[in-house]
């Protein structure tokens, strides 16, 4: 089998996405692309052009030009981005309309706008909009601002941005006051109108379907994926059917099919049937957005047309190819979005499955008349190889992008795959005779049986504890691009024994549980604390891992110790011990429980009627996503990791709204004790308490949020010798507190982030 033969526009099309990458991604290659184009032309033009060497000859300088035309699209797109960064840094006022909701939470928004006026100067440019409040603007909304544009880089919570539009919005336009916006009157945009109804329809599909099942038809059928949940859009991502949230083939084959079943029931000829789905295809991608998957879909979509009217055999490979290099050339920062990037090799995946299983017996089609066991089997066995086929094109992206996939997705969707397909449709039919009561109501019942199974499904799956397999351990990354490069290099041969294209696959099972069982070993009987620059303690182990907190409880902080905490391997939190009461504790809860699995939460007894107040909130916020809280006593020795975590009663000085507060882990013959400044100017200290603590500790971390640590308490005197001492916030330090301990302590200053095993 090879699966590139006579395929001479997939090889310049694969060279055309394979530099677009590079140049991206290394500026360095460039010089050699440059001598190898020109190199290569020279050396193709001294040979003697016989017949049959044209075409080769051919196929070899459309390899050079692409690779050429790669690069020269890439400078030209990285050069405006440049200058658009030059030119609209600080402050401005700028004038236009939302044309997306990217975010939006009670205490910030994040709005995809385009800005139309700026500085009293017509522009017309895409921009992100982030507002430090709770903003009003929605999708169609016309406006006027004040802002501080900053690069992307510079802006810390910007995780969504960082990861899907890094390269597509340069720079982020920040918004501290509401004072700063007012409305203005809308005008007519097309894309506004376009926008409206795909609201109205999203809407219309809620009303019919409810809350639950219309946002979820939304999602499909509409691709409006910011009306789910967070906890839904979890569940869907740890079930391992996060994909068919998003609008890509198979939503538009779905779509198209019925379309083309009611023309030829009406009898349209062949000719004005593509016609007319072409024209529909291209208003149902304008209606959603123009994403990238969906544009992917669409162009492959005409291909297929283009080759009914040629009246020339139709080929996926080809269509695929095709389909995302016309996208990459009109914009070239789109083949680093990482949706396209998993349309594309997803799709890549599928088409393999099926030139495969032409090759296998078993999966071919058969006799109608045979056993519908056999039929299900068959079916079931081509979905289970899709499935593979998809998982082992995506993995090189999901361990660089995602460091983590979902081991149920081979099951979920074969299971879900069926659901999916018949709550589409009747969604759809629920949505077009919505005003027939006769129709509308029984569809309705069963597109919300669908609707409730699809969900179910996905909650089943996520519940399952490890059902989710972290890509972060060592040498993972190489050994997932070795299968992918494997895999498509037996994909591309001529192969007598097929058996060999499962070769790839079972030696990167063998050595990813070797891997995982000598990373296991080398970490047996060890706890490792890692502390972060947000005053967060990491403590894990073989046993699990836990966040134990002394910040302010910004979300943040949190989203720093859950990535220490995915960088050990971990893809549940097992525990998140609260030190005290701060009013974003809910929130980072909240963001927290929504997309990362967490077992339990363990927090102080509340001191005053706004710690129970606090305490209140986190409690029903835990008792929706069903995890479970533990409140301990202050001085209470907590079990952990076959350790003992304590926690210091908490004190406010006059003014503070940071508590003063300590805690300390021992395990074994070690201890580590993290310590918030103020401390020392609370009764806590005075007392001499929990000066046993700071005796007996192997590491003493001294974090933020707090005065001086001088004024008459010797920290350095209270610890032994051979002690490490990091000091994080150096304003809280003069050098005559330390300078004589230079010698017999080891003091470490301002360090953001260090690691530690405990033995």
């Amino acid at each position: 089998m090879n699966a590139f033969t006579k395929r001479y526009f997939t090889c310049i099309a694969l060279v055309f996405l394979a530099f677009s990458l590079f140049s991206y991604l290394d500026n360095k290659i460039k010089i050699f692309l440059f001598f190898a184009f020109f190199a290569l032309v020279f050396a193709l033009f001294l040979r003697s052009l016989r017949k049959k060497e044209r075409n080769l000859t051919l196929v070899c300088v459309l390899l050079a030009a692409a690779a050429l035309i790669a690069n020269v699209s890439s400078d030209i797109n990285a050069f405006r981005t440049q200058k658009m960064t030059e030119k609209y840094l600080g402050a401005h006022e700028l004038e236009g309309y939302v044309r997306e909701v990217s975010g939006d939470h009670e205490f910030m928004s994040e709005l995809i706008v385009r800005v139309e006026r700026a500085d009293g100067e017509d522009v017309s440019l895409d921009m992100v909009f982030v507002t430090e409040f709770g903003s009003e603007l929605s999708r169609g909304d016309f406006f006027t601002a004040s802002v501080t544009v900053l690069p992307l880089s510079e802006y810390s919570d910007a995780e969504y941005l960082r990861n899907n539009n890094e390269y597509k919005y340069p720079v982020v336009a920040v918004i501290k006051k509401a004072e700063s916006i007012e409305m203005l009157d809308g005008g007519f945009r097309l894309p506004l109108v376009l926008s409206s109804l795909n609201s109205r329809l999203s809407a219309r599909l809620q009303v019919g379907l409810g809350k639950r099942d219309g946002s979820l038809a939304s999602a499909l059928l509409l691709g409006n994926r910011g009306l789910l949940s967070d906890s839904t859009l979890r569940d869907f991502k740890r079930a391992g059917i996060y994909h068919m949230l998003a609008l890509s083939g198979l939503h538009v084959a779905i779509l198209m099919g019925i379309f083309e079943w009611l023309l030829q029931k009406l009898y349209v000829p062949k000719s004005a049937r593509i016609v007319v789905l072409v024209a529909f295809s291209l208003f149902y991608i304008a209606l959603t957005g123009f994403l990238l998957s969906a544009c992917r879909a669409m162009l492959m979509l005409w291909a297929v047309y283009l080759s009914f009217i040629m009246g020339r055999s139709r080929d996926s490979l080809t269509a695929l190819f095709m389909a995302v290099s016309l996208i990459v050339l009109i914009e070239p920062c789109a083949v680093l979005d990482i949706g396209l990037q998993l349309s594309f090799l997803s799709t890549f995946g599928v088409i393999a499955s099926s030139m495969i299983g032409a090759h296998v017996p078993f999966l071919k089609n058969r006799d109608k008349s045979e056993n519908p066991l056999i039929k299900m089997l068959r079916r079931g066995a081509g979905l289970l190889l899709t499935s593979l086929c998809v998982f082992v094109a995506t993995l090189p992206i999901m361990t660089v992008y995602f460091g983590e996939v979902s081991l149920a997705t081979f099951v979920t969707n074969i299971l879900a795959g069926f659901i999916c397909e018949a709550f589409m449709v009747l969604s759809l039919i629920s949505l077009v005779f919505y005003k027939i009561s006769l129709i509308a109501v029984p569809v309705g019942f069963f597109a919300h049986l669908a609707g409730g199974a699809l969900t179910l499904c996905a909650e089943l799956f996520s519940d399952i504890p490890g059902v989710m397999l972290s890509l972060l351990y060592p040498f993972t990354t190489v050994l997932a691009f070795a299968l992918f490069l494997t895999s498509v290099t037996l994909f591309g041969m001529k192969l007598k024994k097929k058996w060999l294209l499962a070769v790839p696959s079972i030696a990167f099972a063998v050595l990813f549980v070797l891997n995982v069982g000598i990373f296991t070993l080398s970490r047996s009987d060890k706890v490792v604390a890692e502390y972060a620059s947000g005053d967060m303690l990491v403590l894990s182990s073989n046993e699990g891992v836990y966040i134990c907190d002394v910040s302010d409880g910004g979300s943040g902080g949190f989203y720093d110790a859950v990535s220490l905490a995915r960088s050990n391997c971990f893809t549940e939190i097992d525990g998140v011990i609260l030190t005290h009461y701060h009013s974003d504790h809910q929130r980072a809860l909240n963001m927290i429980s929504d997309n990362f699995k967490v077992s339990r939460v363990l927090a102080p007894m509340p001191q005053t009627e706004d710690e129970w107040h606090v305490l209140s909130s986190i409690s029903r916020t835990l008792e929706q996503e069903d995890v479970k809280l533990y409140v301990y006593e202050p001085q209470e020795s907590i079990d952990l990791l076959s350790g003992t975590l304590n926690v210091t009663p908490r004190a406010y000085g006059v003014g503070g709204k940071h508590p003063s507060l300590a805690l300390s882990y021992s395990y074994g013959e070690g201890r580590i004790t993290l310590i918030t400044p103020p401390y020392f100017d609370s009764y806590l200290a005075k007392s001499g308490a929990f000066d046993e603590y700071f005796y007996d500790s192997d590491v003493l971390i001294v974090g933020a949020h707090g005065r001086r640590i001088g004024d008459g308490y010797s920290l350095f005197s209270k610890t032994k010798e051979g002690c490490e001492v990091l000091i994080f916030d150096l304003a809280t330090l003069e050098l005559s507190d330390f300078e004589k301990y230079i010698d017999t302590r080891r003091i470490i200053l301002g360090a953001e982030y260090k690691k530690y095993e405990l033995k």
